[in-house]
């Protein structure tokens, strides 16, 4: 089982390896909240265990709701037809009733079937016997969501993987217009293969993934980062003449952001005499390459205004999901949230 971001990728290309090189386990389970990772293997395991002619009768491909379980371990028991292995994969397996099924399957497992569940945005449950069994004799990979702070760096790797560049500024643009999704995220930037030959930039997203403005929430957070009340009020009006599309993002990236800023200013402060903004960061959970506006707000805002503007922007958020806001209007809103961070 992977604990983090380093040792699910490090599993993740053994696995892949693995597969490619015909070294196969009987069980897999594929499961957690990413289903990226789970559809390259299930691709990968598609592509190598039969050859063509051999898949009309020995591959078998099912969702958990068009099958019970008690099928799929009935025909996980048989011997594949002139073939060396039966691939049987079932999708979305979390449907299935029960599991003891497949419980009584690992005991005896036929060595020539090669077994697949994949569990979509779930998992096993680990306080039953099946898990519990199931550790000590399948292949189990789990993959979590990406945090939002590892979305951009994710994002510059896939795409320097394929031999493309794209700026970070950028890559924060896509993350933040995109979430954590790997799927959409991977499809956007197909997209953006195919229609662009050069380094990725702002400009590319907001042309080929639909956003069509000239302000974001990163850039009015770096304004505000920097205290700049000119270009913030600017990034404000634009954003409130379509103010009901934006809000909900603008109040959820500034958390994001001055959460940030508020762990690097008490990460600062335990430093003591010698307090690094640099250390702050990487202590925050920030890529290097993304760091600089999260620095520039450190030095303009210390950690009691840094509190009251996460308060502020809870504030805002709250208006915008209840009747707390009176006569205010979601362009107000904007507008007034950005005047109480800029006056803390």
């Amino acid at each position: 089982m992977v604990k983090n971001k380093q040792e699910l990728l490090s599993r993740f290309k053994e696995l892949q390896i693995n597969i490619s090189n015909k070294k196969f386990s009987p069980f897999y389970i594929f499961m957690g909240e990413e289903p990226y990772y789970t559809d390259i293997l299930v691709d990968l395991l598609i592509k190598n265990v039969l050859i063509e002619s051999e898949k009309d009768f020995n591959q078998h491909i099912y969702y958990a709701n068009d099958i019970a379980a008690e099928q799929v371990a009935s025909l996980a028991g048989e011997f594949p037809m002139m073939a060396k292995h039966q691939l049987i994969i079932v999708k979305e397996a979390q449907n299935f009733k029960k599991l003891d099924v497949f419980d009584k399957y690992l005991d005896d497992m036929v060595d020539s079937t090669i077994l697949v569940l994949c569990f979509t945005n779930s998992n096993v449950d680990k306080r039953t016997n099946f898990y519990k069994h199931a550790i000590k004799k399948t292949c189990i990979f789990k993959s979590d969501s990406l945090k939002e702070e590892d979305v951009p760096s994710w994002i510059e790797k896939y795409i320097t993987s394929a031999g493309r560049e794209i700026e970070p500024k950028a890559a924060v643009l896509m993350a933040n217009f995109l979430g954590t999704e790997l799927r959409k995220i991977v499809l956007e930037i197909d997209k953006l293969f195919k229609n662009t030959d050069k380094i990725i930039t702002g400009e590319d997203i907001e042309k080929n993934i639909g956003i069509s403005r000239t302000f974001n929430a990163p850039e009015l957070a770096e304004a505000l980062a920097l205290r700049n009340a000119e270009k913030a009020y600017k990034i404000g009006v634009y954003l409130s003449m379509d103010a009901k599309q934006y809000i909900q993002n603008i109040s959820a990236y500034l958390f994001y952001f001055f959460s940030k800023v508020e762990i690097m200013k008490a990460a600062m402060i335990n430093m003591g005499s010698l307090p690094s903004l640099d250390n702050a960061a990487k202590q925050a959970g920030i890529f290097w390459k993304y760091s600089t506006p999260f620095k520039n707000a450190c030095k303009n805002y210390n950690l009691i205004q840094t509190m009251k503007i996460i308060s502020h922007i809870r504030v805002c958020d709250y208006s915008t999901k209840s009747n707390a806001r009176g006569n205010a209007t979601d362009a107000d809103l904007i507008n007034d949230l950005i005047a109480n961070i800029l006056n803390v």
